[in-house]
This record gives C-alpha cells, sequence and structure tokens, in this order.
C-alpha cells in the first residue's frame, strides 16, 4: 500500500513539472543561473566570459516561440520591458568594471507587422566615443549606454516612434535620468528623434543630470499624457551650472504630448487623480483651548503659479535645500541645449563621461 502510493507521488509531481516545464521555463532557469554567475564574478577576465555566456544564452532564447509575452520574472537584476503596444521588448542590464565604470547591454527585439516574424538587434554601448549628451541620431552600433524602465508608445504622421525614460551612472557624484527616442528605419532600431520641444528648441533627446546622492523622479502620467519629473536646482546659488550639485527642489515640471511632440511645461501639479476634490481629517493643537480639535482639509493641492495662492507675491520660488531662494526665476532667457529647462550650460569643459552606477538594474521607484 505504500509503495502504491509512493508511486502515485512521484508520478504526479512529475506529471506536474511535465505540464509547467516549457522551453521557455526552462530557458529562463538557464539565463537566470548565468545572470547569478556574472553578477557573483570576481575578476575582469570572469567578469566578460560570463558576460559572453549570458549573451549566448539569450541570442538561443530569442529564438523560442512567444519569447515577447513570456514573464521572465527570474531575472530579477537585468531589464526585460515590453511596450504597451506589444511590438517592442528590451532586455537591458550592466555590468561593473573594475575601475567601477560601467557597460551597458541591451537587445532590442521588434515584433515585424510585414515580416510577422519577431526580428533582434544588439545594441552597442560606444558612448565613450561620444559627446557627452549627444544631440544627434544614433544607430544600434553607436548607442549612447543607458539603463530603460519605461517605453511609451506614441504614433506620429502614421509611424510609431518609442519614448524611452531610461537612467545613467554618468559618473562618481552625478547621475542622469534621460528621455530618447526609438523607431525603426524598415526593421533597423535608431535613437533620438525631434520630439521633444521646450523655450530653447527641438531635441532628439533629454538629459538631467543631478547629485550621485539625490533621487531624481520621472515617471509617465498616462491620465493626463506628461512624462513628469522633479526639477533640478543647485544646492546654493554659487554652485550653478556645476550639475552634480543639483537636486530635486519640490518642485515639478513636464512634457506633455500634444500635436506630435512632447511640450515642455513648468510648475506642473503632480498629484494623484483619485486623491483630487476628496477631503482628508487631520487634528491640530488648538492653543487657546487646549487639546485637539478635528479639521478638514482638501486634498487637492493649491497651483503655486496661481496669483491668488497664498505665498508670496504669488509667486512660486523653489527653496533650496540649504534654505536660499533664487532671486530671480533661473528658467528664463538662458542658454542651454538639451540639458533640462532651468540648468544653463556650465563654463567649464565637462570632465570625461565614466558611468558609476548600482551593479543592477533600476526597475521601482522611478
Amino acid at each position: 500500500m505504500r509503495l502504491w502510493i509512493t508511486y502515485m507521488f512521484v508520478a504526479f509531481t512529475g506529471f506536474l513539472y511535465s505540464q509547467e516545464s516549457t522551453p521557455l521555463s526552462e530557458a529562463e532557469y538557464r539565463l537566470s543561473v548565468k545572470l547569478d554567475a556574472l553578477r557573483a564574478a570576481k575578476t575582469p577576465q570572469d567578469l566578460q566570459a560570463r558576460n559572453t555566456e549570458l549573451k549566448k544564452e539569450l541570442e538561443k532564447t530569442f529564438q523560442l516561440e512567444g519569447v515577447m509575452n513570456y514573464p521572465f520574472s527570474r531575472l530579477t537584476s537585468m531589464g526585460t520591458i515590453k511596450s504597451p503596444d506589444n511590438a517592442v521588448r528590451l532586455f537591458n542590464w550592466n555590468i561593473e568594471n573594475k575601475d567601477f565604470t560601467h557597460e551597458y547591454f541591451c537587445y532590442v527585439l521588434y515584433d515585424n507587422p510585414r515580416k510577422k516574424q519577431v526580428e533582434v538587434t544588439e545594441l552597442t554601448d560606444n558612448s565613450i566615443m561620444l559627446p557627452a549628451r549627444p544631440d544627434e541620431t544614433l544607430t544600434a552600433e553607436n548607442w549612447y549606454g543607458a539603463l530603460y524602465y519605461a517605453i511609451i508608445p506614441k504614433k506620429r504622421r502614421g509611424k510609431m516612434y518609442y519614448t524611452l525614460l531610461g537612467w545613467d551612472g554618468n559618473t562618481a557624484s552625478s547621475n542622469i535620468k534621460l528621455m530618447d527616442v526609438l523607431y525603426f528605419a524598415g526593421s533597423r532600431p535608431k535613437l533620438g528623434y525631434n520630439l521633444f520641444k521646450n523655450e530653447e528648441g527641438t531635441h532628439k533627446r533629454l538629459f538631467f543630470e543631478h547629485k550621485e546622492q539625490a533621487v531624481m523622479t520621472m515617471r509617465y502620467d498616462q491620465q493626463r499624457n506628461m512624462i513628469v519629473y522633479d526639477h533640478l536646482s543647485p544646492e546654493s546659488p554659487a554652485l550653478k551650472g556645476f550639475y552634480s550639485y543639483y537636486v530635486p527642489d519640490m518642485s515639478y515640471d513636464a512634457y506633455e504630448y500634444v500635436n506630435d511632440y512632447w511640450m515642455y511645461r513648468a510648475d506642473i501639479i503632480s498629484t494623484n487623480e483619485e486623491n483630487r476634490g476628496k477631503k482628508m481629517t487631520i487634528y491640530t493643537l488648538n492653543s487657546q483651548k487646549g487639546g485637539a480639535e478635528k479639521r478638514e482639509m482638501k486634498t487637492t493641492w493649491i497651483s503655486p503659479t496661481d496669483e491668488e495662492a497664498p505665498v508670496s507675491n504669488g509667486k512660486h520660488t523653489a527653496v533650496l535645500p540649504d534654505g536660499q531662494n533664487n532671486a530671480k526665476d533661473s528658467r528664463k532667457k538662458v542658454k542651454i541645449t538639451n540639458q533640462q529647462p532651468g540648468t544653463p550650460q556650465p563654463d567649464y569643459k565637462q570632465p570625461k563621461r565614466k558611468k558609476n552606477a548600482p551593479g543592477s538594474i533600476l526597475q521601482r521607484g522611478q
């Protein structure tokens, strides 16, 4: 009897495994083993060897049916993001070298509607040979390496363009958030397209450099069709133009998609739509009567640009981290190229770009 029960248990377990095991799940397991080995590598030679093995395994996996939709949830230190229209998927990661610089790697999977097949292109990080902030169209062989965490598809004049939100470690003292555009010429991916408009002109991509210890938020607000991000200011007026001392100043800017372009919007209100118009209960101390009293307040924010708002002179001035305020609005009449509005070009030569970043891809809390 016990022998029969044991046999049935083994048979049932084998049946479940055969039902759950697929070519993609087996490939995912092999990839997770190789990715863990890459993260555990100790020497530069071992690091490069493990990375080569991972790339070979990925290229085999890309040949399997269903690769565009499989979750790949085991690959926790690799980005596997997919566009909402299911046409584009990126496999994106980085490695840390012995000198603390970082290399970025990315495969672009494109479900070509004309050929009715998934086409795979490897992007090659060639940022060391590019300007610090290139504003040109780049090819797969000449890529500005980054870790991407969001894809926003937009149709413009019958053609699809995919806006990418990304992160780059840049230097030991500063990080960069960036907006870029991915599109396809035939089946070949290209990066950089004139979709971003601000008071300085039209740009193919945008860079937002800030202090390494600071956390800058940049996200897509689908309900308002905006890319909302922290506005950056120097820690003190004397540091204006030195971006490794720029930090979020508690105000928000955005790019809103209007008439086929991302249009710059300054001082927008960043709130959750579900909280608008609602009230919240708070308790305050009554200094005259003593004890606590209950009050209700609206959760809707008051616009800092509203002349009727209870702020100094009806104007919004961001408070800097050291408690100093800018006497003038630095976002007016400044000459910049494609650095975010509000931060003028520095009057010194930019140092050579080094990508110091955490050892794994950013996936949450962007």
